[in-house]
């Protein structure tokens, strides 16, 4: 990997350490999301309605011929009322973990956003001294994606920000996502590329 001045040298370091930067963040961010959706499987939310409702008919005063009759009786209320508490404790437990997940998630999502900003300062810098960068790694596609999501018209202002000369392209990253992003840069189809951030981020 060739560059032609020391300065974009420097820069194309500099945007390789932000891109590293916002992976790590970006996948906190993902790691998190998916604890999430764990956690709100294990929600008990609908299962203690039921079972508070059930407690509810149990009580009402009328002979055990008719509940029978519209409900068939499983548990005794005693049962019942165990299940509740157990239940209201599980409620209170997912609750307070998605309490931290949500914490810890807004950190990493300002740093995701502090960085893709960043990286959006450096791609202006670079373009105004119109040098280019070489790209060689999935992180840094995945923060340009992150970079072309917040900047309706990224195509257009950063259309010759990444070089695509052959000898460059030799570097270039090869799996589907980045040979996805490439396709439609090159291309400078606008459309294709929201469907690669779309499908990709």
């Amino acid at each position: 990997m060739k560059y032609d001045t020391m300065n974009e040298y420097t820069m194309a370091k500099y945007f390789e350490s932000l891109c590293n930067s916002f992976y790590i963040a970006y996948t906190q961010g993902k790691r998190l999301e998916e604890q999430r959706e764990e956690l709100e499987k294990n929600y008990p939310d609908k299962e203690l309605e039921i079972v508070e409702k059930l407690i509810e008919l149990s009580k009402i005063s009328s002979s055990n011929e008719l509940k029978e009759k519209y409900a068939e009786q499983k548990f005794s209320q005693e049962q019942l009322e165990k299940r509740k508490e157990k239940l209201k404790m599980q409620k209170e437990a997912c609750e307070d973990g998605d309490r931290e997940i949500q914490y810890q998630l807004n950190f990493w999502l300002g740093k995701i956003w502090n960085t893709v900003k960043n990286i959006k300062q450096l791609l202006y810098r670079m373009k105004n001294e119109n040098l280019s960068i070489i790209i060689t790694s999935e992180e840094e596609i995945v923060a340009l994606i992150a970079v072309f999501r917040s900047e309706s018209q990224a195509m257009d202002k950063f259309a010759n920000i990444i070089n695509t000369k052959e000898e460059s392209l030799k570097s270039f990253p090869t799996s589907e996502l980045c040979q996805a992003f490439l396709r439609a840069y090159q291309l400078k189809n606008k459309e294709e590329m929201e469907q690669v951030i779309e499908k990709y981020f």
